[in-house]
């Protein structure tokens, strides 16, 4: 969404996401969003044009079996970090 214009610029759709999103953050070069739920994966989707097809999984299991509570990219936009529940 962009508010400045008031409209609406890219809408994503969710794969894997059970009945909730948990979380989201965008790049700060505003080419990627992640997004987490209440899957094993959190997902990296491509916002600009020449990036739009993307949407990847990065799946946690086998060694977590939990939602993840929250996903937020580096200043670089080079990293992922992800918070979420151990399961134990």
């Amino acid at each position: 969404y962009d508010p400045a214009a008031r409209r609406r610029v890219r809408t994503l759709r969710t794969r894997d996401a059970g009945w909730a999103v948990l979380d989201t953050s965008v790049s700060a070069d505003g080419r990627l969003c992640a997004y987490s739920s209440w899957s094993d994966s959190v997902h990296v989707c491509g916002l600009t044009d020449g990036n739009a097809h993307v949407h990847e999984a990065l799946d946690l299991s086998p060694q977590f079996h939990a939602g993840v509570f929250s996903v937020s990219f580096d200043s670089s936009s080079s990293w992922l970090l992800a918070g979420l529940n151990h399961g134990r």
